[in-house]
């Protein structure tokens, strides 16, 4: 990398998911509910997870929105 390039993550099969909320409830609310949904369709999560912050205002914020992709193997 030179300067300010930052690295292009590969393109993956995922399934994604909006979590709102703050940092605590990251798990129980989000990656949680995620995996319940992947389950419930019959799908095979991968090792692979992102996080992609779309808006960020601390980490006890109501007003966060975090996208969660957990992979899925095809």
């Amino acid at each position: 990398m030179k300067g300010n390039d930052l690295p292009i993550l590969p393109a993956f099969c995922c399934a994604c998911f909006m979590f709102k909320g703050p940092l605590d409830r990251l798990f129980t609310h989000g990656y949680q509910t995620l995996l319940r949904s992947i389950e419930d369709a019959g799908l095979a999560p991968s090792n692979e997870s992102r996080e992609v912050y779309h808006e960020w205002h601390g980490p006890e914020s109501d007003k966060n929105r975090i996208e969660i992709q957990i992979g899925v193997l095809e």
